[in-house]
């Protein structure tokens, strides 16, 4: 059993408790500690705690890169996990990957320590302050980056989560007590998300059913928790949708805020007319309420990356920031880590003694629409390339979910290496094989290549690669794209080499 809805249970009764806790002393007298520290949203939470004064430290059961960040700021982290580690704590936080089984839990309740989930606490420090908040299936961690990228430009200096590492700001949270706005990331996929209500401007970028398990597998439950999501937002709440999800299309008219739509439909009132692509530049133009047109170039490509960068223009005009500025901003926008990420043009010598020049891009995109997506664009910019994509599924529930999609959208790389799963946490119940999804994709006339120890992958693509190919490593395991760059870059060298 996980923290989920549960912790929304006597919710003003809870809040009232987290005041006294957060409240009782000055910051530095009290202590927080976060159990699985090292994920995305709680050490971007933790951060900005530190930033404001408290005293914090966590568990976790591996480095990273954001663990690193935290002890570099003074932040101690233990990486196991023990009863022992809460001793001292204020306050214990939790996200919904922790289990009321995780030892700590365990002796936190035994010891009358309070647990909050993080979107709770999240809530209440940022209580009396401007809050633009994005979430969506897809696309949401781009969004938010480009939004922070041009209000950090146009000197309004916000306060920021992000749910990934932007190329420019290279962290994932930042925290200023004087401060009035804050720019944050909210994971929909956990319906604790309707916890966070003091919202001035939501973005959402579009929604599928992609955590439909969250919600009973129901997708009208699904619908009626952003309906009940929506109703709670304070009356003056802006709400800014992409018109081309057709789930927000069959839930807009019952929307009761101010509403702002984008997308390629007539019917957007912030719509794109025009999308060119040149390798990895593209550029679009845009038309507004007052039906006046913009241009704007991009140096990330892709036309989702242009629904992406959207919701920065519809803002950049109700915050009144300059026009140059707004697509000085767009334009300089390097993109986020591993989101179709291009770490350059390298040479291997292949299998028969020729020298091949062949592109390298990672992506974490794990969903068929977002894979899609990535093809779709590789296709645009580079027609004449072949595309040989090495590919780990990601969680054994959204793969069998989605097969026959997946077999439908892996059909249009030229090459495909498929590897196990990445399981994040799930256990294979159904016994599923990657072998029988092999079996199928080679029934298609694909040219599939499993493999199960990534040794063997650098004799694989020796054996296949050639010259002006586009090596494509998709999955959503950061641990498994940093082992294959580094098994490429071992045996290959930059083009200029």
């Amino acid at each position: 059993m996980k923290f989920d809805m549960l912790c929304t249970d006597n919710s003003r009764f809870k809040r009232n408790e987290l005041k006294k806790v957060l409240f009782k002393k000055r910051p530095f007298e009290i202590t927080i500690h976060f159990v699985g520290i090292g994920g995305i949203g709680m050490g971007g939470l933790a951060k900005i705690l530190t930033q404001s004064g408290y005293t914090i430290h966590g568990s976790d059961l591996s480095q990273n890169r954001i663990t690193n960040e935290l002890t570099l700021m003074g932040v101690k982290i233990n990486f196991f996990h023990s009863s022992k580690n809460v001793i001292g704590s204020d306050m214990i936080v939790v996200s919904s990957a922790i289990s009321h089984n995780n030892v700590e839990i365990i002796e936190a309740k035994k010891s009358g320590i309070p647990i909050f989930h993080r979107i709770e606490l999240l809530s209440e420090i940022i209580q009396h302050r401007f809050n633009i908040v994005v979430t969506g299936t897809h696309g949401k961690t781009t969004t938010t980056s480009i939004i922070t990228e041009m209000f950090i430009d146009s000197k309004f200096y916000p306060n920021y989560i992000i749910g990934g590492f932007s190329k420019s700001l290279n962290t994932v949270s930042n925290w200023k007590i004087d401060s009035k706005i804050s720019i944050l990331e909210l994971d929909e996929s956990d319906p604790i998300f309707i916890s966070l209500k003091n919202i001035s401007i939501l973005v959402i970028t579009n929604l599928e059913s992609d955590h439909i398990n969250n919600y009973n597998n129901d997708l009208n439950t699904f619908k009626n928790t952003f309906l009940k999501f929506f109703e709670q937002l304070p009356d003056h709440t802006k709400v800014i949708l992409c018109i081309e999800s057709p789930i927000i299309r069959s839930i807009v008219r019952k929307i009761n805020r101010k509403i702002i739509t984008y997308g390629l439909r007539e019917e957007a009132h912030f719509r794109i007319l025009s999308y060119k692509q040149k390798k990895n530049r593209c550029y679009f133009t845009i038309s507004d309420q007052l039906r006046s047109i913009s241009s704007f170039r991009m140096s990330v490509p892709g036309l989702h990356n242009v629904l992406n960068a959207t919701p920065s223009i519809i803002l950049g005009r109700i915050f009144r920031m300059r026009e140059k500025n707004i697509k000085k901003s767009i334009e300089g926008f390097q993109g986020v880590q591993n989101r179709m990420d291009f770490l350059g043009n390298f040479v291997i010598k292949n299998k028969y003694g020729n020298f091949c020049k062949f592109s390298l891009i990672i992506d974490h995109g794990h969903h068929p629409n977002e894979i899609q997506n990535t093809i779709h664009t590789i296709r645009l910019g580079w027609k004449s390339n072949r595309i040989i994509m090495i590919f780990q599924p990601h969680r054994y529930t959204r793969f069998q979910k989605f097969y026959n999609y997946f077999l439908s959208v892996l059909k249009k790389v030229d090459l495909l290496l498929v590897t196990d799963v990445y399981p994040s946490g799930e256990k294979n119940v159904a016994k599923f094989s990657i072998r029988s999804f092999y079996k199928e994709m080679k029934d298609r006339k694909k040219i599939v290549i499993p493999f199960f120890d990534h040794n063997q992958l650098i004799g694989i693509l020796k054996k296949i690669v050639q010259d002006r190919d586009i090596i494509l490593i998709q999955s959503a395991s950061e641990n498994t794209c940093k082992k294959y760059v580094k098994l490429l870059k071992k045996v290959s060298c930059l083009e200029n080499c």
